[in-house]
């Protein structure tokens, strides 16, 4: 079984050899892979910067590409059985593919594996491990509405393994208009149109968090990017039958409203919340209880918001 592992970039010379060096370690009987390198822009260090290229291909595009683009120009690319995502700063655990290939192999009728993740810090490693483990394969809706609304469920598509053949007949692929939270959409619809999905109870990525990252360099453009395509995600689960999910994607943007509004610079903390209501982004997804929230914050602003925001999870589950 051969792994496609795409892996865009950017001015990665710093991290990339670890990234490959991680692709390296994976062992296994029968266990092949390429590692398909797309730098953002022609001219981009990383390549060149690779101490083994054996198995590593690089695809130039002769212009600048963005992070939707640089991965559908991968799975155009890929040659392997299944196509993977890995970025430049992140790494893979040493058993990975032969954990991820023993349920392929398994079970033919499988087309898309989720692993887990381990988050990266300066102080620890944290485990994203959903609290949706009642079986170790996703068929039905229900079983879908659950997983996607379980607690402690981190979508990254670095812990998504999908058949290329599925890949390439489903027409999947990322959405080049997203500048933030493409992966996080496409790892929804692959579950969600995969017939069948196999859930593996361990860590398959190490993802490193980047302290000089998009979302911390562009903060308010990041929140508002990721509340649309919250709101988005909110919207296609519930006018497709999926009410855990809607709900708990609706929460989420009601949450991420509440967090724009914490932000100690009080300039900056009116800009998020005006952008928030401008762009309508809670239009249609809240109800009269969090116009009290929206109220205290107008109000009292930072020191309240997560006592609000408590207050609205004691109303909620009275409702129920």
């Amino acid at each position: 079984m051969k792994f496609s592992v795409i892996i865009p970039c950017k001015n990665s010379a710093g991290t990339i050899n670890a990234a490959i060096e991680s692709i390296r370690k994976q062992k296994g009987t029968g266990i092949t892979w390429e590692a398909i390198l797309i730098p953002a822009d022609d001219d981009d260090p990383t390549f060149d910067s690779i101490e083994d290229k054996r198995q590593v291909k690089v695809v130039k595009s002769h212009r600048h590409v963005d992070l939707a683009e640089s991965r559908n120009l991968g799975i155009d690319a890929a040659k392997g059985d299944i196509i993977c995502f890995l970025d430049a700063d992140d790494r893979y655990e040493n058993n990975a593919f032969s954990d991820v290939s023993s349920i392929f192999t398994t079970h033919m009728d499988i087309d898309t594996v989720v692993g887990e993740i381990l988050l990266s810090t300066p102080t620890q490693n944290s485990l994203f491990s959903p609290d949706y483990k009642n079986q170790h394969t996703l068929i039905s809706k229900a079983e879908k509405d659950e997983f996607l609304s379980s607690d402690n469920l981190w979508f990254q598509v670095g812990a998504l393994f999908s058949r290329s053949a599925f890949l390439r007949e489903s027409q999947l692929r990322f959405d080049n208009s997203l500048a933030f939270n493409e992966d996080l959409l496409f790892a929804v619809n692959v579950v969600l149109k995969t017939k069948i999905v196999g859930l593996l109870p361990s860590p398959v990525l190490l993802f490193t968090a980047s302290e000089n990252g998009a979302h911390t360099n562009r903060r308010e453009e990041a929140l508002v990017a990721i509340a649309f395509s919250w709101k988005y995600l909110s919207c296609y689960f519930d006018n497709n039958g999926y009410k855990k999910s809607a709900n708990y994607w609706k929460n989420r943007l009601i949450k991420g409203f509440l967090i724009s509004c914490a932000p100690s610079d009080r300039k900056k903390r009116h800009s998020l919340a005006c952008v928030f209501r401008k762009q309508k982004l809670l239009k249609g997804l809240h109800s009269k209880k969090y116009w009290y929230l929206v109220l205290c914050f107008k109000t009292f602003g930072y020191l309240f918001t997560w006592k609000c925001y408590a207050v609205a999870s004691v109303l909620k589950h009275r409702k129920k």
